[in-house]
């Protein structure tokens, strides 16, 4: 069963500016409301200036410690797993060490009730603090930084492994049948004709943990396993519907593959160095694209179907993954990491760009700029009429 928590930020006398900032039509902005928490002698207050996007919190209380708290708390209520990140500020100089700032997730609003912080202190201390059970005395993890002017507090882990369906005209979002297949990764197509749906699983006891390659009916059922080697991570299905494109680790090194849907035997596409990924098939199947580390930097590059004439389709200094090819031929996107990411590291939250260029070449122009990284565009994204592409934004607001 999941549980509603309140994230919030949170305390005495600081100015905060959310680095996520999707309005609510509230005088709160992401928040539904605030409250003192706790018995405090002077009651607080939060401000919020829609036109800078800055939270001013001014509240008072004994501290947030031991078996009780007293805090001004401006809150939203949540569930599921959550990246929540701010700039803050401490406005004047204070007296008290002990005066914290930063986010804070807790069950109820009850003053000794079980919550995770993300805290820095009046003295530069920062702080992951945390109450386990109702009425326990706080635990602390101290960090070793010092008045910093970021804080996040994240929580990862939540997922069901389960696929959904998100209906554009109704905004109606339902879980799809997957049969067996309840430890789903996010690498998932649809095939050309709209018949199936290829997925990566790690569902099935004998493969140990690790992740293999089926398919099932668009309309959901009973995958049907099609690797026997793992670890498997499915990408593209070929035009014909006939093959499916896939990732293997196969001692050691992770390459292209290739294997028939009804058949089973796997064929070896890419044999350079390092990490290959994102494998996917052009409308016209005269093209396998994918992103290769094996210049020093991760670039996408291309291939004809059976492996031959593999040559490099992007060379700049920043680390490109996961092309994807627009269905009219003309176009391709894919996700851009800075140089303060190893290139063959695609974490889940950073700065990143979506970027598009002609398939004919060119120079890439910037489609979006958010926070993300993996999970954003792994898989084909593209609406049908090529105008459209769907991403998953960790920069939004938290519902």
């Amino acid at each position: 069963m999941k549980k509603n928590f309140y994230y919030s930020l949170l305390l005495w006398s600081i100015i905060v500016t959310p680095l996520f900032a999707q309005q609510y039509n509230n005088s709160l902005g992401v928040f539904q409301s605030n409250s003192d928490v706790g018995n405090v002698k002077l009651h607080g207050k939060t401000v919020y200036d829609s036109e800078k996007q800055i939270y001013t919190l001014e509240g008072a209380g004994a501290n947030i410690w031991y078996d009780q708290d007293e805090f001004q708390y401006a809150w939203k209520k949540i569930k599921g797993d959550f990246i929540l990140t701010a700039q803050v500020e401490f406005l004047g100089e204070g007296i008290d060490p002990h005066r914290k700032l930063g986010w804070m997730v807790r069950q109820s609003l009850d003053a000794s009730s079980p919550h995770v912080s993300a805290v820095i202190h009046g003295d530069g201390l920062t702080s992951l603090q945390y109450r386990t059970t109702l009425g326990e005395n706080m635990s602390e993890k101290k960090l070793g930084i010092q008045s910093p002017d970021v804080v996040q507090l994240m929580r990862k882990g939540n997922s069901e492994g389960l696929l959904y369906t998100y209906d554009l005209a109704s905004g109606k979002i339902e879980q799809l049948n997957t049969g067996s297949a309840t430890q789903i990764n996010n690498d998932h197509a649809v095939t050309f004709d709209g018949q199936y749906i290829g997925i990566s699983s790690n569902h099935d006891p004998a493969d140990k943990g690790q992740s293999a390659v089926y398919y099932l009916p668009i309309t959901g059922g009973e995958p049907v396993k099609v690797t026997q080697k793992t670890p498997s991570y499915f990408h593209g299905w070929s035009p014909d519907g006939k093959e499916m494109a896939f990732i293997g680790q196969r001692n050691g090194n992770f390459d292209v593959y290739k294997i028939p849907r009804e058949s089973g035997n796997e064929i070896r596409l890419t044999t350079a160095e390092g990490l290959d990924d994102g494998s996917e098939y052009t409308p016209d199947g005269s093209y396998i694209y994918f992103n290769s580390v094996r210049t020093g930097t991760m670039q996408i590059w291309r291939m004809k179907p059976d492996g031959s004439n593999q040559e490099q389709v992007t060379h700049d200094p920043l680390n490109n993954w996961f092309p994807h090819i627009s269905p009219d031929g003309k176009w391709i996107v894919f996700i851009t990491f800075g140089n303060d990411v190893d290139p063959s590291d695609h974490p889940f939250y950073k700065h990143v760009y979506l970027r598009m260029m002609p398939i004919s070449g060119g120079k890439p122009k910037v489609v979006a700029y958010l926070y993300g990284g993996q999970g954003t565009m792994n898989v084909p994204s593209w609406s049908p009429d090529s105008r459209k592409i769907a991403f998953v934004s960790n920069s939004g607001g938290i519902e």
